[in-house]
């Protein structure tokens, strides 16, 4: 790999002279995505402490620009930044003076600090650049310079400007004049300082600070901006004096020279401006000129706001989320949806490029730590995720409501606050998100110092009205939060049952609408329903809201598959029901004339993408609204076993199952391998290698099958031992890579191993019994949930809900004779398996998926969940249990410590066993007659006898 400069390609790898077949060229985007990430990194090398608000400046980008704002601090001596080291100005300020003080040094250069050569050597290099209209010094000319300055004034002498550029004051590089001949030339090695010193050099020449318009009236200065394409040309110089006029003068650019006010440039200058000032030079007047201008443009008002977003968490700052908060708040929820919603759209997902929401997701949604960073300018940030939560672009909505749960876990004092302060917003979008965060937040907690005064403003706000607020997941994460406090032995002074279904709501209208009457109110007429024309986006709420029979054919995915599906177990006609979701998505104010543009360009239908239209925002509101009020006033149907068709008590949304985002888990992935080949590592020390050409004896051969007790019985770096409690380890034969894999013949060989609880008195009822053949299936297998959150496992009323047979939810369970039927005894299994697949989750990037220990063994161990997922841990803080397929890459497995486990089953007169089913295969395209060598079974049981695991495999051949 080799890397080159942009300005020296031409020289050193010309494409003209390279093919692209023979190399591969990556332009490297500096730290785009990571400014976070890598900032934390320079400053621990810099030994420099974090600032109270996160540096979200897109300018952090820069690898560059990043060191220098760290070097300037550490050539000073400093480890913290100091106050008023804010602002271009002062950093640039700052920066020079540290060269300066460093150069000055006995050790270094040493001069008389007074004299400043650094400064005094970069305002004659300016004053030569603007001189000579260019941006660069030829090399020779720049040292002669340099030379004369530095020279009878140093003790040490070396090349002066070798020194400076070693410095990062200045960069070599190449020009190429008019004969395509390379030249050696210096420029400021960073191009934003070049633009603010130049601009400091003007405004010290040509500004009079008294009466600063006439510097703008002729010469220089009005020179840069005399027209809109001066201006343009001039953009960089622009933006510099959009900073520097203001910190000189208190007066905006468009005000000195008020010709330009409405020039693009301009504007953009301002708009630019805002991250880089100091901040007490952004006046109240300024929102005249946002009002006039900047929100009159489409392209200068979406500048303005990615820039809020940048700005949002420093706590002095005129723009930061407090007055994005009081802009968004006066707004009804359709006009915010046109000014803010849209423009949210294309912010975050896989396909979106950098900004600022993009940063401010990212920043937020991880498990670093963020104990440097101030309350205020916590608040802050989740002030600004919360209004995110108005976007229709699912990847976008789901990211910020899982940036807001990691922001609050360790910041739980401000839910109260954030609660009050969106008590009347009037987005179900916003709201629902809300309460979504503040349940996973404080089951993620590590502290309940602020959980009974949350849980009673929750009821406050939620459920002590007269009427509940209809929505179908809002209620649930509300009621959670306090069924979690309940859980944690907390009381609040009221009944649990008032904060458990039914509800009581707005009653459903007597007769619901027919399709005539609902087209007589809402479907366009003529052709302005028409995709492309104004009232589309109406048309396309009517048919994504068709139900399977609602209008005799021609559903609407919506309509059928997440509408209609919904209500098929409640007494009540979904069809009419549909007509008056539809006059609800009317009567919350979606208008087709605002939005029909903005929607056609989404796409639609199930597999239409995370990029959803307005119209099915407002469908997901009304459907979710009138889930909470049926589910309030009409009968459930059951559908387990034996019940099928008979009336139930509604409990929560997992039935009917209409959750979609976890909140209680902030991992978009486990770490897992995917291919399902056993990886060699402590938590997985077999490895099986004896792989052999002769497939026939291979397959039976049963002498190198691994050994289940070094699977089942491993020990850690520490000397600790660990239980295995599941496992299923698959030995995969390594493929030919010269060969088309489809023609190789491969050996595979796999375990299922799975453990139980038994009582000692059955023990040797199922070592004897279990000596014969006994297949998967055999022995009950692992639960295996895809609607219980995952921190919700063992106490919650949906983990309870399913511990019924139907669920799979048995605690202790018969096993039986496979041959002759006859019972062996019960068994508890001690695992169960955490499977989030949801559709409609867009923060996960694939299926979640681990194990976790059973009610029985968590409770009697008094395990309680650690930070990390898939990992308990005791009061201690000791790690006790966990899969190491979330965080490692491994095959998942449950790990329970052997010392503890083995007190409780000593104190409660149990055994455990493993049931070791598993198979040798030999797989290949096809066999000739009489070539397939058939495969082998293996079984055995293990068990955990006076602290050693003992048993012994038995195999069969098969087909062979």
């Amino acid at each position: 790999m080799v890397s080159v400069r942009n300005s020296f390609v031409d020289l050193i790898a010309p494409s003209s002279e390279i093919e692209k077949e023979v190399v591969t060229r990556i332009e490297h985007n500096g730290f785009s995505d990571l400014e976070y990430e890598a900032s934390k990194e320079f400053f621990r090398y810099y030994k420099i402490l974090q600032p109270s608000s996160p540096l979200l400046n897109p300018e952090f980008q820069n690898p560059l620009f990043l060191k220098f704002y760290c070097q300037t601090l550490h050539n000073r001596g400093l480890t913290e930044i100091p106050s008023g080291y804010q602002g271009i100005t002062a950093i640039i300020d700052f920066f020079l003076e540290s060269i300066d003080f460093k150069l000055s040094a006995p050790s270094e250069l040493y001069y008389d600090i007074k004299k400043r050569l650094v400064s005094k050597a970069v305002q004659e290099i300016l004053r030569k650049m603007v001189e000579e209209g260019t941006d660069y010094v030829d090399y020779i000319v720049a040292s002669n310079i340099i030379d004369d300055i530095f020279r009878n004034s140093c003790t040490n002498q070396e090349p002066f400007l070798k020194r400076l550029i070693s410095e990062g004051v200045f960069n070599v590089d190449l020009s190429w004049d008019e004969k395509n001949q390379a030249n050696d030339v210096i420029y400021f090695a960073y191009q934003l300082f070049q633009d603010h010193l130049t601009v400091s050099m003007l405004l010290d020449r040509y500004l009079d600070v008294v009466n600063p318009t006439e510097a703008f009236k002729s010469g220089k200065l009005f020179e840069l901006i005399k027209n809109p394409s001066s201006a343009s040309y001039n953009q960089n110089i622009v933006d510099a004096l959009s900073i520097q006029l203001p910190e000189r003068t208190g007066i905006e650019l468009y005000e000195v020279a008020e010709h330009v006010a409405k020039y693009e440039p301009i504007a953009l200058g301002f708009i630019n401006s805002l991250i880089w000032r100091k901040e007490n030079t952004i006046k109240e007047n300024v929102l005249t000129y946002v009002n006039e201008v900047l929100t009159r443009r489409e392209f200068l008002f979406s500048r303005f706001l990615d820039v809020t977003i940048s700005t949002s968490m420093k706590e002095d700052h005129f723009f930061n989320a407090e007055r994005l908060h009081g802009f968004l708040a006066k707004f009804g929820m359709p006009v915010r949806d046109k000014i803010w919603t849209i423009w949210l759209q294309n912010k975050f997902g896989p396909d979106s490029e950098t900004n600022a929401v993009k940063r401010l997701i990212d920043w937020s949604w991880n498990e670093d730590d963020k104990i440097h960073i101030s309350d205020r300018a916590i608040e802050l940030g989740c002030v600004a995720l919360i209004w995110f939560f108005t976007s229709s672009n699912r990847y976008l909505r789901d990211g910020a409501t899982k940036g807001l749960i990691c922001l609050l876990q360790d910041r739980q004092q401000l839910v109260l606050p954030l609660l009050e302060r969106f008590k009347s917003v009037n987005d179900p979008y916003v709201l629902e998100r809300i309460y979504a965060a503040v349940y996973g937040s404080a089951i993620r907690s590590k502290s309940d110092d602020n959980l009974p005064e949350i849980c009673k403003g929750i009821y406050e706000y939620i459920f002590s009205q007269d009427l509940v607020y209809p929505h179908f997941l809002l209620r649930d994460y509300a009621r959670e939060t306090i069924e979690y406090g309940f859980h944690r032995g907390y009381t609040f002074g009221f009944e649990m049952d008032s904060v458990r279904p039914a509800y009581k709501s707005e009653p459903l209208p007597k007769s619901l609408p027919t399709n005539d009457e609902i087209d007589g109110k809402y479907k366009p007429s003529g052709d302005s329903g028409n995709y492309g024309r104004e009232n589309w986006g109406a048309t396309a709420i009517f048919s994504s809201m068709t139900t399977e029979y609602g209008r005799g054919g021609n559903y609407g995915d919506f309509g059928r598959y997440v509408f209609g599906y919904a209500f098929d177990d409640f007494e009540i006609n979904a069809d009419l029901l549909s007509n008056y979701a539809i006059q609800r998505v009317f009567e919350m104010g979606y208008d087709p004339v605002l939005f029909s543009k903005f929607d056609s360009d989404q796409s639609s239908g199930r597999s239409g993408g995370y990029k959803e239209r307005i119209g099915k925002k407002y469908q997901w509101i009304a459907f979710f609204e009138l889930l909470a009020r049926v589910s309030d006033q009409a009968e459930l149907l059951a559908t387990t076993g034996g019940y099928n068709g008979k009336q139930t008590e509604f409990q929560g949304p997992w039935y009917p199952d209409e959750r979609d985002i976890d909140p209680t888990s902030v991992i978009k992935r486990t770490v897992q391998d995917g291919s399902e080949t056993n990886i060699v590592s402590w938590m997985s020390p077999v490895q099986y290698t004896n792989w052999s050409g002769d497939y026939k004896n291979w397959i039976r051969m049963s002498s190198d099958l691994p050994d289940p007790t070094k699977i089942i019985e491993i020990t850690d770096t520490e000397g600790i031992q660990w239980l295995v409690l599941e496992t299923h380890p698959v030995w995969n034969e390594n493929s030919d890579i010269f060969k088309d894999r489809w023609e190789q013949v491969k050996g595979t060989l796999w375990y299922q191993i799975r453990s139980y609880l038994v009582s000692n008195t059955d023990l040797p009822n199922f070592k004897n019994k279990l000596k014969e053949i006994f297949y998967r299936g055999s022995m009950p297998e692992a639960r295996n949930n895809s609607t219980i959150f995952s921190r919700e496992y063992h106490w919650s009323p949906a983990y309870e809900f399913f511990l019924n047979p139907y669920y799979n939810g048995e605690q202790w369970i018969v096993v039986n004779e496979s041959k002759k039927g006859a019972k062996i005894g019960k068994v508890y299994r001690t695992t169960e398996y955490y499977n989030w697949e949801k559709g409609r989750d867009f923060s996960k990037e694939s299926t979640i998926g681990f194990y976790k220990p059973t009610k029985m063994i968590r409770e009697a161990l008094e395990m309680c969940y650690s930070r990390v997922e898939g990992e308990f841990v005791n009061i201690e803080g000791q790690k006790l249990c966990f899969d190491p397929s979330v965080t490692t890459r491994c095959i998942s497995s449950l790990l329970i410590r052997k010392d503890k486990l083995s007190i409780f089953l000593q104190e409660n007169n149990l055994s455990l066993i493993w049931g070791v089913v598993g198979e040798k295969q030999v797989s290949a395209r096809t066999w000739a007659k009489g070539e397939y060598p058939g495969r082998m079974n293996i079984w055995g049981l293990f068990s955990l006898e006076n602290d050693i695991v003992n048993g012994k495999l038995s195999t069969e051949m098969e087909n062979g």
